[in-house]
């Protein structure tokens, strides 16, 4: 009888994040699939469910940004020289990735979609600094969070965080 390697959780996420990715360039309809293919969707909580959702939107960029970089690299490895006539030679339409497509090859409902996942993120961003902020107006420096507040409090100041930012 074999036993099975245990699978690492954050290794599959990667993984299906990036099968999403690659069949939907559209961060939201891409998160949408992943949630699904996870679970995590129809979540009661309104804080583990907005947690679900940007862990997974956060997923599905990751996986764009990696496969971005991965194209990026190719380009790198040029000389000097054909780099250099290669951006020449290469106009900003095909330079550009707006998700995970060339900007030359992006519908006007795309980039609608993608400036509202980029306002989406940004509204993520600022509501995780918030957070932060209120946490460590409760923390001391030489002391964890955990040492401080339990979840009950940590919830607390995540629902005034997302108050404040409106998110």
């Amino acid at each position: 009888m074999t036993t099975k390697e245990p699978v690492n959780p954050l290794t599959e996420l990667d993984t299906l994040a990036r099968e999403c990715a690659k069949r939907q360039p559209n961060v939201e309809k891409a998160a949408k699939a992943l949630a699904a293919k996870i679970g995590a969707v129809n979540l009661k909580d309104p804080i583990i469910a907005e947690l679900c959702r940007r862990a997974v939107i956060d997923a599905i960029q990751n996986a764009q940004s990696r496969e971005r970089r991965a194209c990026k690299v190719i380009v790198s490895r040029r000389t000097e020289e054909s780099a250099t006539a290669y951006t020449v030679a290469v106009g900003l339409l095909d330079r550009w990735t707006a998700g995970s497509k060339r900007l030359g090859d992006t519908t006007g409902a795309e980039l609608a979609d993608l400036a509202n996942a980029e306002r989406d993120r940004a509204r993520g961003h600022e509501t995780s600094a918030r957070f932060y902020e209120l946490l460590a107006a409760k923390v001391p420096a030489n002391r964890t969070v955990r040492e401080v507040l339990n979840d009950e409090k940590a919830s607390e100041l995540l629902d005034k965080a997302t108050q404040e930012i409106g998110t």
